[in-house]
């Protein structure tokens, strides 16, 4: 480029780059260390740290540049920069575009910043990648190709299947699954669910278009021993639970059964419910019910996020969408609940169970948990999982996840 260092200030636009060092830029002991702050009018960062960095500049490796009228400046990945515009002693404004590439030669260090930023989005765009420039692959770690097994669990009498929709229809799975009450994986349905656009609805998806969304956002959900009626909720606009989500530092963060067709409605335009449970008795009454609009219902938790030891009310079925991320459950067969230390509550109708971690330790009488016939197994991104009435199960996110859930009744 033509421009040159450490000029007048008689030009457009000025830039003050440093590649970050861990050896040159760790300060001596006993040294000032400069504070960047978050948020602030800009002009705080040049009025107090510009000054201070430019009298280590060497030491920084940093590069102190004049960009003038027709110079194009490039900076590549990993160069800390800022800029302060310095217009024409005849002008009034600088005027400038910029675009933010994306070579093939950085995806090894983009992608997995990618997928820390926004998961769903790097998984759309390797998708994508592998379908128009599989060539490109090469510059990615290979990814690790792992079996699942066909039957999960150990008891032969309480095993979870999973079967690809293609070798599933319609009836069998109302004859083998639904109507007999047998839990079921079932994988593929991904292409068919989501819609394209939305990239797995991921975070800049869903704030571009339903960010000024009023939601219900829990905090406690990572400790298991808090009770209902102890749940710290906050409504916020939904933009602002995904930037804390993107943020980090949200242990426990929920977005928790937030109902789409009374929150979310739009959303239901980009979604499509898997056929084998759309036959079901609460979206076919002749008049609404207070629950006509309640289901499906949107899950977004951090990682560790859990639900309690819990069945779901009325004895309903449902199913679970995994949409991005990872979802760890365990589930107890329905004739071994006894087992599992059941309470029912004054004026209640439903069980309330103990901590599983003081189940699992043999607490409050439960001399019998480990009898109890139990799968384990982790939902992956792109499965449905289908669960019947009565079982008892818990729920945690490995990792972000976002997910659908919907109950059916009479399916």
């Amino acid at each position: 480029m033509a421009g040159e260092v450490f000029e007048s200030e008689k030009s457009q636009s000025r830039y003050a780059d440093t590649r970050w060092d861990s050896n040159r830029a760790k300060p001596a002991p006993g040294s000032e260390v400069p504070v960047i702050l978050d948020g602030g009018p800009p002009a705080y960062w040049w009025l107090d740290h510009y000054p201070r960095l430019a009298e280590r500049a060497q030491e920084l490796g940093m590069v102190d540049i004049i960009q003038r009228p027709g110079d194009t400046i490039f900076v590549p990945s990993g160069w800390w920069h800022a800029t302060l515009n310095l217009p024409e002693s005849s002008e009034d404004v600088t005027v400038a575009c910029t675009r933010n590439i994306f070579p093939a030669e950085t995806l090894d260090f983009v992608f997995p910043e990618m997928k820390k930023s926004d998961p769903a989005f790097a998984r759309a765009f390797l998708e994508i990648l592998q379908e128009k420039r599989p060539e490109l692959m090469r510059f990615l770690p290979a990814a690790s190709e792992t079996s699942k097994p066909e039957l999960v669990g150990e008891d032969p009498s309480w095993q979870l299947p999973r079967r690809h929709f293609s070798s599933l229809s319609l009836a069998e799975c109302r004859r083998r699954f639904i109507r007999p009450k047998q839990p079921l994986i079932i994988e593929g349905l991904d292409p068919y669910l989501v819609s394209p656009e939305t990239c797995h609805l991921s975070r800049d998806f869903l704030s571009r278009h339903f960010g000024e969304k009023m939601v219900a956002v829990f905090r406690n959900f990572r400790d298991p021993k808090q009770r209902d009626a102890e749940d710290e909720m906050e409504v916020m606009r939904l933009s602002q639970a995904l930037s804390q989500l993107q943020r980090g530092g949200c242990e426990g963060l929920y977005l928790y059964d937030v109902s789409l067709p009374l929150k979310l409605p739009g959303l239901l335009e980009y979604l499509k419910l898997p056929r084998y449970f759309t036959h079901c008795y609460l979206q076919q009454t002749m008049r609404p019910h207070c629950f006509s609009k309640s289901w499906p219902t949107l899950f977004i938790g951090s990682a560790g996020s859990q639900a309690r030891l819990h069945v779901d009310q009325w004895h309903s079925h449902f199913w679970m969408h995994l949409i991005s991320g990872r979802k760890r459950w365990s589930i107890w067969h329905p004739e071994d609940t006894h087992l599992l230390c059941p309470e029912v509550l004054p004026g209640k109708v439903f069980p309330r169970f103990p901590d599983l971690s003081d189940l699992e330790a043999g607490k409050n009488g439960a001399d019998g948990f480990h009898q109890a016939r139990r799968i384990d197994v982790i939902l992956e991104e792109g499965e449905v999982q289908y669960f019947a009435d009565l079982e008892v199960q818990i729920g945690s996110f490995v990792d972000l996840t976002s997910s659908l859930k919907c109950k059916i009744r009479g399916a």
